[in-house]
């Protein structure tokens, strides 16, 4: 199978993926049984689709091995879908979250397993660690205002991700996440969108920056450093 057309597969998949992880985080927000609840809008279900889509496309650039880049895929789908959720409720929900991270360990163990990548494995279950840990210290300094529960139990999977791929990953993620949360707390805050006592989706930002460590996490280092 060509590249154009295992591209045009996966983004194919994507899409659909994209699409059911938008409809199962509106459906799980709305059984929370709150007064509250945000309506999903129609147009947010086909955007998660068109860059989840692109999303799966990639992951083969910068994921070539075969049981690896299933890992990934599936790592896409789970986190696009926890984006979908904190934006729309600031909620990183644990029905989603738990399993989705169980599901993930498990594609991981099974790609270093068949490729022989041991210590990949290990560094990645010690960066799941440095990565929660030290989200918990800010959720508890912070008293969990603007860094919410969620974001701690999120913070493993990334971690797990991006450290897989080396400990240049783990760092660009947690760097990048906290600097485009910075911003766009900042952001808020300037447009009076956001009170300082008001809760933050960090959620997204820590997305977004493990996307992007995964993607040049080695690349952005040795710029920095070099």
């Amino acid at each position: 199978m060509s590249d154009a057309v295992l591209g045009l597969l996966l983004a194919v998949i994507g899409g659909a993926a994209g699409w059911t992880g938008a409809k199962i985080a509106d459906r799980v927000l709305s059984d929370r049984g709150e007064d509250d609840i945000v309506v999903q809008p129609s147009w947010v279900a086909p955007v998660v689709a068109v860059f989840t889509a692109a999303l799966f496309g990639l992951v083969p650039v910068f994921v070539e091995d075969g049981f690896l880049t299933v890992a990934y895929l599936w790592f896409v789908a789970l986190t696009m879908t926890l984006f979908v959720t904190d934006v729309q409720a600031r909620l990183i929900p644990d029905r989603i979250n738990y399993p989705g991270t169980g599901i993930a360990a498990g594609l991981l163990l099974v790609a270093a397993v068949a490729d022989g990548a041991s210590s990949s494995l290990s560094r990645a279950a010690v960066g799941a660690g440095i990565y929660f840990v030290l989200t918990l210290g800010l959720f508890v300094v912070g008293g969990g205002r603007s860094f919410g529960g969620g974001d701690v139990k999120l913070s493993v999977v990334l971690g797990l991700y991006t450290a897989f791929l080396g400990w240049d990953a783990l760092a660009a993620a947690i760097v990048l996440g906290f600097l485009i949360g910075g911003v766009a707390g900042l952001v808020l805050l300037v447009s009076r969108m956001r009170g300082l006592r008001d809760h933050f989706a960090f959620g997204p930002p820590m997305i977004l920056g493990a996307y992007i460590a995964i993607a040049a996490g080695e690349e952005l280092v040795r710029w920095y450093v070099g």
